[in-house]
């Protein structure tokens, strides 16, 4: 299983960590998740680039899902590599300004750690979990509860309307 949680809660996971943030708060030094980092050449993709949109939140997502999945290979060689047991995949989110300031503004916060996460489900069939503070991420259609589910679960997904957020 892998776990999204951010770098704060981290500490007290009996697990090895990864990040998947562009850096890392002082006095973290965890390993680099390359494939996951939120630039495309250079330009860091955040959810302020997509405001001009009708559904910034959702075209970011729909942004997020398409450039992981053009990084499918590297993430199935990472996974090859370094998925052999539980491990927390880390962010910044919800402690950074930017994710504090949606929760204020709507009650939820977009992070990339959840089309990262329905990537890593959807597309590579790992086993996911969304740690508390991501039970308020939006998913790309609506808020969940949260989900902790592989493929062979035979749940529906939870970003569609029925929805399966487990609770």
């Amino acid at each position: 299983m892998i776990l999204m949680t951010s770098f704060f809660d981290s500490n007290k996971l009996d697990m090895e960590k990864w990040s998947v943030a562009v850096y890392q708060p002082s006095g973290y030094d965890y390993p680099k998740v390359d494939w996951a980092d939120i630039r495309v050449q250079g330009q860091w993709i955040r959810p302020r680039l997509f405001l001009s949109d009708p559904d910034p939140a959702a075209a970011y997502w729909r942004f997020m899902t398409t450039m992981y999945e053009s990084r499918i290979r590297e993430a199935h060689e990472w996974l090859q590599d370094y998925y052999t047991h539980d491990l927390a995949m880390c962010c910044w989110c919800p402690h950074d300004r930017a994710a504090r300031r949606q929760l204020e503004e709507f009650g939820s916060f977009i992070c990339h750690t959840g089309p990262l996460a329905a990537f890593l489900r959807d597309k590579c069939g790992v086993e996911v979990a969304l740690d508390k503070h991501r039970e308020r991420m939006y998913n790309g259609v609506r808020k969940v509860d949260s989900f902790v589910h592989s493929p062979s679960c035979g749940r529906r997904d939870p970003h569609g309307p029925e929805g399966c957020a487990v609770d």
